[in-house]
């Protein structure tokens, strides 16, 4: 995630294209496998063509100055927000459990889960199966792709990214009846 650059993202914000990663702040060649095509729902893709304005190169996730954010601050910034909203702390890898337990549709009663190596061409796992060795659908039926990760969708309701006056980006009041919402300076997110 934090070896991405703007120009990693493509097809009108829809697809990342995974090429690199990063150890301990060294940018480098991704693990077997981790080279990947990840589709994104459109409601996904509307709030990062967001983030991203008017960029077209450059650190993915950046500091003020424009150099590459390190791993390590963004974590502390992470934490920071997990704190805020009264949540445990994590790691990055969350957003990877979250995002297979989306895709599978865990638990979710007439929801259909992805195909298994959907999920493992997306996530970069290897398919340990025979035919997930021999199987090249996932890398070149981009449509396909795409068709399902609209249906999965993102797992969570997408901020409203034009709130009203006395609402914050989730579109709540700022002083809700469960108590003072955050609003988006608090978050650090503007």
């Amino acid at each position: 995630m934090m070896a991405l650059n703007v120009e990693h993202i493509v097809d009108q914000h829809t697809t990342v294209c995974v090429r690199h990663s990063v150890w301990r702040n060294y940018i480098g060649a991704p693990k077997l496998n981790s080279v990947r095509d990840v589709d994104l729902a459109s409601p996904a893709a509307a709030l990062l063509g967001r983030f991203l304005k008017w960029r077209t190169s450059g650190p993915l996730f950046r500091t003020r100055s424009g150099k590459r954010e390190l791993t390590r601050n963004a974590l502390r910034r992470f934490h920071s927000l997990l704190k805020k909203l009264g949540m445990a702390e994590r790691g990055f890898h969350a957003f990877r459990r979250f995002r297979i337990s989306t895709l599978r549709a865990d638990g979710l009663p007439g929801k259909d889960g992805v195909p298994e190596h959907l999920i493992n061409y997306w996530t970069g796992h290897k398919d340990q199966t025979m035919n997930g060795k021999y199987d090249y659908s996932s890398r070149t039926l981009v449509g396909w792709r795409k068709g399902w990760a609209e249906k999965a969708r993102c797992g969570f309701d997408v901020p409203n990214l034009n709130p009203e006056p006395g609402q914050n980006w989730s579109g709540n009041a700022v002083d809700g009846p469960n108590g003072p919402n955050l609003t988006n300076a608090q978050l650090g997110c503007i």
